[in-house]
This record gives C-alpha cells, sequence and structure tokens, in this order.
C-alpha cells in the first residue's frame, strides 16, 4: 500500500538512493496524495519534501480517519478531519528508492521535492 506525506525538513537530505535508515518519527501519513497536499496548506510554514511511502503487508500501524471527529478551518474553509484519511506508521527502517527524481507543486505553490521509501522493518 501506498501512504502519503508533506514535510518542512528531514533528516533524509544526508542521506542517498539505496540506504537503509531509521525513521525515528511515528509518521502521520496518508492514504491520499490530495489529502497529504492538503496538510502543506494547513502548516504555517511552506514544505520542501513530499514521502512516498511503499507500505508491505504486515507493518504495524493505525488507520485513524474513521474515529476522526470534527473539523478545521483551512484558508476560512470548514474541511472535517476525516478528509486527511490519515493512518499511523510506528517508527521503522526505510530503504531510500528514489530521491528527487521529480518535484510536485504543493498547494501554496511551493516545489516539493519527492523521496520515495520503502519500509524494509
Amino acid at each position: 500500500m501506498t501512504f502519503w506525506r508533506v514535510q518542512e525538513d528531514h533528516f533524509l537530505d544526508s542521506t542517498n538512493v539505496g540506504d537503509v535508515v531509521d525513521f525515528r518519527d511515528l509518521a502521520a501519513v496518508s492514504v491520499s496524495k490530495e489529502a497529504a497536499l492538503f496538510f502543506s496548506e494547513s502548516n504555517s510554514k511552506p514544505m520542501k519534501y513530499i514521502l512516498e511511502f511503499e507500505v508491505p503487508e504486515g507493518v504495524n500501524g493505525a488507520f485513524i480517519a474513521p474515529i476522526k471527529k470534527g473539523t478545521k478551518y483551512v484558508g476560512g474553509e470548514k474541511v472535517p478531519l476525516t478528509h486527511e484519511m490519515e493512518a499511523l506508521l510506528r517508527k521503522h527502517k526505510v530503504e531510500i528508492r528514489a530521491f528527487g527524481d521529480k518535484t510536485m507543486k504543493g498547494l501554496l505553490g511551493e516545489d516539493l521535492i519527492h523521496i520515495k521509501l520503502r519500509v524494509v522493518g
């Protein structure tokens, strides 16, 4: 399954394709690239990266979208929290599969550097 996350800065700056590293954070991710890009608009700082996680079956995590309640305001618009389609991935090891192979536009117009990761442990 593929998950997405936007990130302001990240320790992955100092890695190379093929490296296997500890992803230290509990990662809030989305099953939707568009929903992940929505996070870039709802953050007060411009994002730098869009992370694409390839997650094999059996990796520990929780899909929390069905239990999120309420709304938040983004750009003056009331948006349901279920729109985020959020999941949480526990700390894990990832292999860097691609780094900067393409860029994508964030919702604020910023260029996001694409990093493709595969959870390996």
